[in-house]
């Protein structure tokens, strides 16, 4: 599996980018206003507040923050 080094929130994802620019993850959420790539966790910061931690290799929610 590439290495996710970037990520773009669209309207209920987030796409998840290797250092080639090719998508190589998608994360279904909502109300995202920011999403942080930080070593195999993706921080997903959501409107209301709330964190919500990813695993950048399997997309898979590993915890959320109130």
């Amino acid at each position: 599996m590439a290495k996710i080094v970037a990520c773009k929130i669209l309207s209920s994802s987030i796409q998840g980018y290797d250092a080639k620019g090719v998508q190589v993850r998608s994360i279904t959420t909502s109300n995202a206003i920011s999403a942080v790539v930080n070593g195999d966790i993706i921080t997903v910061t959501k409107s209301n507040g709330r964190i919500e931690l990813y695993d950048a290799n399997t997309g898979v929610l590993k915890r959320t923050i109130s």
